[in-house]
């Protein structure tokens, strides 16, 4: 009976620490992609990008606006 109970809460440790190292890279992924949110000021739909590939883009698709803009 002792082993059971040694082996429960061993489990019941082993799965808390788990939790607890899923928890810390969940809030670190969901950071990463409020850092990676873009939002369109033209209307009402909202725009995720998932890379920082789009980043670039965006960037380029900005100054491009802003020369047309300002011709």
């Amino acid at each position: 009976m002792e082993h059971v109970l040694a082996a429960v809460l061993s489990l019941r440790r082993l799965v808390y620490a788990n939790y607890t190292k899923l928890n810390i890279i969940l809030k670190a992924k969901y950071a990463h992609e409020l850092k990676t949110m873009h939002f369109s000021s033209d209307d009402e739909t909202f725009f995720r990008s998932d890379s920082t590939a789009d980043l670039e883009h965006q960037d380029e698709l900005q100054d491009i606006d802003a020369q047309i803009s300002g011709s």
